[in-house]
């Protein structure tokens, strides 16, 4: 997820809502637009100093699930589908990061840091499963 984007739509979220505290229901809107873990959003936000370390700690212990059903969000980024017994799907942005990288959009090391920042550091680490 680009900063620009992220700033450019949270930006315009608050200014709609009249409010410039980051809650729940702008984290659960961010993340379905972007297709992102919770997770994920919530380590960027704190990154790019849109929250606070109390904050990212109370995002951080929120049961997302319950949270998005409660705000009419599907649980479907939230929850593991088991596609076959080897491939786990959990969203679009490693595949989004990996287009962007194979078109020269952004460099190896944005794209390692994007898939760190997204929760999907075992794939620029290895699992240690091939070992």
């Amino acid at each position: 997820m680009p900063r620009e984007a992220l700033n450019f739509h949270l930006k315009k979220r608050l200014t709609k809502k009249n409010k410039n505290i980051v809650d729940i229901s702008d984290c659960l809107y961010l993340e379905n637009y972007f297709k992102i873990s919770h997770q994920a959003l919530n380590l960027r936000l704190k990154l790019d100093n849109h929250i606070n370390n109390k904050k990212y700690k109370e995002l951080k212990d929120i049961n997302i699930i319950k949270e998005a059903r409660r705000y009419g969000y599907s649980i479907e980024l939230y929850t593991k589908p088991k596609i076959n017994k080897d491939i786990v799907v959990e969203s679009e942005y490693a595949e989004l990061a990996e287009e962007a990288l194979e078109s020269d959009i952004i460099s190896e090391s944005r794209y390692n840091e994007y898939l760190i920042e997204g929760g999907y550091g075992d794939l620029v680490f290895g699992d240690g499963e091939d070992e």
